[in-house]
């Protein structure tokens, strides 16, 4: 198993050379293709595993392959679960947990309690945004459990999240079209801050049970935990977890383990969308550049709110990279 399985390693088609970083290989000087085909995917939600915005630059991610490996010998999920763990943990240097408002995570840290025989060191975002900060929640589960112990609270607010969007796009390298991902940078920035080396999510739990390898979503998160040079085991994706995937969109299996440990209220609770709310990031918009870019590329301007943060992240991800530089060498 990989160090960090969802975090993309990186191609250039023309050099032959490989990174983990686009920045690294990326020379739009020598690109004469419009990126248009490419960014497209994103704005159509068509992503592939091989997607980038950047001409001649192909992903690869390991953890696709969990999808299609031949499946291990099962054996029961909890069995399964703790070999996981201590598979992560043994080549994990200063590990935090990550605990959201999900089942997931805290069902990990139950179990990574059990395997260590003490609780390991946990974190949690409190964002002060309304309809987005678990941090009431976890509180109260802290209360209830006992391996729930000296939680470290990530805290940010409004202005925090808005103002590390242009950072947020530049460590994952794709345009977004929600803002949870600047969540993960703040949240992983603070954590390697603290000394921590390796983190422990509850990520992947929903696309192993569906068989959805979401290209638009854990790559980026991948790519924006290496970028804070923290390792990203993913406990749901490690092999001993094959026989599962796409065994239960509602991850019913994982719901009767987790009755072992966590509270009925908590498992009942219904299962609220990890969208981050809608801000204004206009400050970051180039309205200019959105008309003459969309001209050389066809792709069409911003309809909606959705489009009008890709093209805002876009447009940020132009400034660090210089996506232009080759739209104006295909159009010229």
């Amino acid at each position: 198993m990989t160090p960090n399985p969802i975090s993309p390693q990186y191609r250039c088609d023309y050099s032959g050379r490989e990174s983990s970083r686009i920045s690294d290989l990326w020379n739009p000087n020598k690109i004469k293709e419009s990126p248009s085909s490419q960014i497209n995917d994103f704005f159509s939600g068509e992503i592939k595993e091989s997607s980038t915005c950047f001409p001649g630059i192909t992903r690869t991610l390991s953890y696709a392959r969990l999808f299609a490996a031949p499946q291990v010998a099962a054996t029961d999920l909890e069995s399964a679960l703790f070999q996981a763990i201590e598979d992560c943990l043994s080549h994990s240097e200063k590990p935090v947990i990550a605990l959201s408002g999900g089942i997931d995570s805290f069902l990990l840290a139950a179990l990574a309690a059990e395997v260590c025989g003490e609780s390991l060191p946990l974190a949690t975002l409190v964002s002060r945004i309304p309809n987005y900060c678990e941090w009431k929640l976890v509180q109260r589960l802290g209360e209830e459990l006992p391996f729930i112990k000296d939680i470290q609270a990530v805290e940010f607010d409004v202005e925090d999240f808005v103002a590390a969007l242009p950072d947020a796009v530049a460590a994952a390298e794709v345009p977004f079209y929600n803002l949870h991902p600047v969540s993960k940078f703040l949240f992983a920035e603070k954590i390697a801050q603290s000394g921590f080396r390796t983190c422990l999510t509850g990520d992947a739990a929903d696309q192993l049970f569906s068989a959805n390898p979401d290209y638009d979503y854990l790559p980026v998160v991948g790519a924006i935990f290496a970028h804070s040079d923290i390792a990203l085991p993913c406990p749901f994706l490690h092999p001993a977890l094959s026989p599962w995937a796409g065994s239960s969109t509602t991850k019913e299996p994982l719901r009767k383990l987790a009755a072992k440990y966590l509270p009925d209220w908590f498992l009942e609770k219904p299962k609220t969308p990890g969208f981050a709310p809608a801000q204004d990031v206009s400050r970051f918009r180039d309205p200019e550049w959105e008309i003459s870019f969309s001209n050389r590329t066809g792709i069409p301007q911003p309809r909606n709110e959705s489009e009008e943060l890709l093209w805002t992240s876009l447009s940020l991800l132009n400034q660090s990279h210089q996506l232009d530089s080759c739209a104006v060498s295909a159009a010229s």
